[in-house]
C-alpha cells in the first residue's frame, strides 16, 4: 500500500468533534485518530487487483494489516451506487481467489476486495464525494 492511499484511510477515518471545531485546522489537522476506524479503512485498500496469468485467478498485493479477505462480486451491467456485488468468497488467508464460472452471455464480472482485522471487515473505498460505499450485502 502506497503512503498517500494509508494517509488518506487515516483522515477518512479521523473524527471532528466540539473539541476539535470545523476540520482540518492547524491544532487537530483532519481530526481526532479513530484507530479502528482508519484502521478498517486501511485494511479495506486493495488497489492492485489484477488477473492472474494464465487461467480464472485473480491476485493483489497482500497487506501486514489483515488477518484475512473477503471478495465480492457482481454483474456488469448491473453496477450502481448501491450494489456493490455480493459476498463471493470469505476468509481468503493469501491475496488472490480463482473464478472458474464464466459470466453470462453479454455480461461481465467486477470484483471488489475488502480486508478484515480483528473480525471487523474494511469498507468498500470511498466515492468521488469522499463518501464511504454502503456495503450492502456484507459478508461477516
Amino acid at each position: 500500500m502506497a503512503d498517500p492511499e494509508l494517509k488518506a484511510a487515516i483522515v477518512r477515518g479521523a473524527q471532528s468533534d466540539s473539541f476539535t471545531g470545523t476540520v482540518p485546522n492547524t491544532r487537530y489537522g483532519a481530526g481526532k485518530l479513530r484507530a479502528p476506524e482508519s484502521g478498517s479503512q486501511a485494511a479495506a485498500i486493495v488497489t492492485d487487483l489484477a488477473a492472474a496469468p494464465g487461467g480464472a485467478g485473480f491476485l493483489w498485493t497482500g497487506s501486514p494489516f489483515v488477518d484475512s479477505y473477503n471478495v465480492y462480486r457482481g454483474s456488469i451491467p448491473g453496477l450502481s451506487s448501491t450494489n456493490y456485488g455480493t459476498c463471493f468468497r470469505t476468509g481468503l488467508l493469501s491475496p488472490a481467489f480463482d473464478d472458474l464460472a464464466p459470466p453470462a452471455r453479454g455480461q461481465a464480472f467486477f470484483y471488489l476486495a475488502a480486508g478484515v482485522r480483528l473480525g471487523v471487515e474494511g469498507t468498500l473505498g470511498t466515492d468521488s464525494t469522499g463518501a464511504i460505499r454502503p456495503n450492502n450485502t456484507p459478508c461477516l
